[in-house]
């Protein structure tokens, strides 16, 4: 899976994100900003004082941190407070995340996920606030840290972290899934009544020829109007005869 990349210069001596080719730290407009709820993929490259690659041993570990301050505890040591984001080692040089990672030219990625309750509870109503990017190096052998970045950043909120789409001021109108709902169930009526009266025709066909002689020749016309007696004995169809004269006819007795 592609992320969004970001590639950044450090400059090992100011730890300080910089320009690559002047080693002159960059304006915070020029610095990598960070979103609520994407996941970044930071390309960096550390310098020297002399703007040469800045070695690293493929055996050192690294984390990345985002914070909007340094408060590190809630009350007492026992609650910590939570940082907006935060990359273990594991996030570090992920095969597929830059292709050139490449520790003895001081290249290193970093996946740093933005996803998360820190980051939304600091960002609070506003639209960005200043945050604070560090990048720390545990080198290979030793059981200390040593800082190789930090910089000021900006971390923006985003419209849409989990509400509701809001409801149509217009009462007429209707979203594509509900007019799709409305011409389906219109669809599932017509099909119903069409269903139905072909099944009424059908039961209709099995009915016998008029019994009444006079009624059975040409000159009259069945009307598609049925009756049956009170007793329960005979259904009539109506007939049209001639002078537009109508009669009622049996056309099956019970018992046939």
């Amino acid at each position: 899976m592609s992320y969004t990349r970001v590639e950044i210069t450090v400059s090992s001596n100011s730890r300080t994100i910089v320009d690559i080719e002047t080693g002159v730290a960059l304006a915070l407009s020029q610095r990598p900003s960070f979103h609520y709820g994407e996941i970044l993929v930071l390309c960096v490259s550390f310098i020297d004082a002399n703007l040469a690659p800045y070695a690293l041993d493929s055996g050192d570990t690294f984390e990345c941190s985002l914070d909007s301050d340094f408060v590190h505890f809630l009350g007492s040591p026992s609650v910590s407070d939570p940082l907006m984001a935060y990359a273990g080692n594991d996030a570090i040089d992920i095969a597929g995340d830059w292709d050139d990672i490449d520790r003895a030219q001081g290249k290193i990625s970093i996946r740093l996920d933005c996803l998360t309750s820190g980051y939304l509870a600091k960002a609070g109503a506003k639209q960005v606030i200043p945050a604070y990017l560090e990048i720390r190096r545990f080198p290979v052998g030793t059981g200390r840290s040593t800082g190789m970045l930090l910089d000021t950043v900006e971390a923006y909120n985003s419209v849409h972290v989990g509400e509701a789409a809001p409801e149509s001021a217009d009462p007429e109108y209707r979203t594509a899934a509900e007019q799709a709902s409305i011409d389906n169930a219109l669809t599932a009526a017509i099909t119903a009544e069409a269903e139905a009266r072909a099944a009424a025709d059908a039961s209709l066909a099995l009915f016998k020829l008029p019994i009444n002689t006079a009624t059975a020749s040409a000159d009259y016309e069945r009307c598609m109007r049925y009756r049956t007696l009170t007793d329960g004995s005979a259904i009539e169809v109506c007939m049209k005869g001639p002078g537009g004269v109508y009669v009622w006819d049996e056309i099956m007795r019970k018992g046939d």
